[in-house]
């Protein structure tokens, strides 16, 4: 069984793999990276790694700093896959 510290190790990963999925069009693969990412670190409540992956938000959801997984990046995948397909 994994530890958490593979887990977050894995986790760090993952905005590579979601570059990756953009820069080819993958884009329900990028979404489902993203998703994966989100839940598995939220699950394992690693705090440090939801800030460095997502950013940290302010008050009405005002992006105070940008995460690895950028806004921008995920509301293009969504769009794509989503509203264009």
């Amino acid at each position: 069984m994994l530890e958490k510290e593979d887990i977050e190790k894995k986790l760090l990963r993952l905005p590579a793999e979601f570059e990756e999925a953009m820069k080819s069009k993958q884009y329900a693969r990028a979404i489902y990276i993203y998703n994966t990412a989100r839940n598995v670190a939220v699950f394992v409540e690693a705090r440090e790694i939801i800030e460095e992956l997502f950013g940290v938000r302010g008050d009405k959801g005002k992006i105070l700093k940008d995460g690895r997984f950028r806004e921008c990046d995920i509301m293009k995948a969504m769009y794509e896959e989503k509203v264009k397909k």
